[in-house]
């Protein structure tokens, strides 16, 4: 069928992971495992899982319930309510940072979107400390009992410490 190909090669052809699942439960009703009924392979190169579909996840990346027990939570209250949602997942395994969205097509059953942020995280964590430090400079240089006056290449005064306007008397 035309539709079928057409569904099956976006399938294959995003960008982004993704997984469709159906939950496990224990007979209390708790959610134990999930089973992969597909993937594509952009969910197999974000997460360098291989070979997955047909097999639990617990499977696959064996004691996963206790390392990330929210996980489970987030794919059962997805799969239950039919709400979607979106979280970040840090894949300490694979060195990795994920953006999941998730959604349930059918009750019992998820499709997790993945997109690997791992880049970006990097980024704002090197800005966050950049910052940081700008902001222990600054307050050092407010703190110097000495003049201090930063000035654009005109001459024109951009900063001046609280040294400077104590000195001269003018407001910064």
């Amino acid at each position: 069928m035309e539709s079928e190909r057409r569904y099956r090669s976006l399938f294959e052809h995003m960008l982004n992971g993704v997984a469709y699942c159906v939950m496990q439960y224990d007979a209390q009703g708790r959610p134990v495992d999930f089973l992969y009924l597909d993937v594509n392979a952009a969910f197999e190169r974000l997460t360098g899982l291989k070979n997955v579909v047909g097999k639990m996840v617990s499977e696959v990346i064996p004691g996963i319930r206790e390392v990330s027990p929210e996980l489970f939570e987030t794919y059962d209250r997805v799969s239950t309510t039919g709400k979607p949602e979106t979280f970040e997942f840090d894949f300490k395994s694979q060195n990795q940072v994920l953006n999941i969205s998730v959604y349930s097509p059918e009750r019992g059953h998820f499709v997790a979107l993945f997109e690997d942020i791992t880049a970006r995280k990097r980024a704002e964590v090197k800005i966050q400390r950049k910052n940081l430090q700008l902001r222990l400079q600054i307050n050092a240089l407010n703190a110097a009992a000495d003049a201090i006056v930063i000035t654009d290449r005109e001459g024109v005064i951009e900063w001046a410490n609280p040294a400077f306007t104590t000195l001269t008397g003018y407001s910064s």
